[in-house]
């Protein structure tokens, strides 16, 4: 690199002129080196969303670059890759399988991924209350959403049936009685979780 270092091998977290270096970059090449080669995750972070190479995405999604980084911050790196990729069946498979649930969130949180059944899986059986939460934030079939309501246990994944219904009230004039109807059923659920209304009542906007 000879006697100067490009702004992007700084590892000092906060300097700006660095992440605005990287964000300017438009060379494929320099990108990848970026990422192999920074010290800082967020630096990386900022090249891997400006690449548009779609293997290279897939092969740092599915941990073939991990070995660049010993920093221990991976799965974002991964997370990064995962939100960007635009091939269907891939971030579905990874919204369904990696062992990293910041992975799984960018995934499911991917704008590609809109098969209603896929997320409904994922809704119902991921291991992890932030991953069900964004699928549960992407279903628009009201039958899904309340079947998942029926065996959900999670507070906050709950919560966001909630505000589902409460959305669809406002805006579905048409439904409003089964709409309300449903809400109601989900916030005697949350109640019965929370063991007191009280509980519940503080966290979360009934009316």
């Amino acid at each position: 690199m000879g006697l100067f270092k490009p702004a992007w091998m700084t590892k000092d977290s906060y300097n700006k002129k660095a992440e605005k270096a990287v964000e300017a970059e438009t060379n494929q090449e320099v990108l990848l080196e970026i990422i192999k080669k920074a010290p800082l995750v967020n630096i990386r972070r900022i090249a891997v969303i400006k690449l548009t190479d779609q293997a290279t995405l897939t092969d740092i999604a599915r941990k073939k670059y991990d070995h660049y980084w010993t920093d221990g911050h991976q799965q974002w790196m991964r997370a990064a890759a995962a939100s960007c990729l635009i091939e269907k069946s891939i971030v579905i498979d990874i919204a369904l399988n990696d062992g990293d649930f910041e992975v799984r969130v960018a995934a499911v949180k991917n704008k590609h991924l809109t098969d209603q059944t896929i997320l409904a899986q994922i809704a119902k059986s991921d291991d992890t209350h932030l991953v069900r939460i964004e699928a549960v934030r992407k279903i628009t079939d009201q039958s899904i959403i309340e079947e998942i309501a029926k065996t959900e246990k999670d507070i906050q994944v709950l919560e966001n049936i909630f505000s589902y219904f409460r959305i669809c009230i406002n805006h579905r004039f048409e439904n409003r009685t089964k709409f309300h109807a449903s809400r109601g059923n989900i916030a005697n659920r949350i109640c019965r979780i929370c063991g007191e209304v009280e509980t519940v009542e503080s966290g979360v906007d009934w009316i």
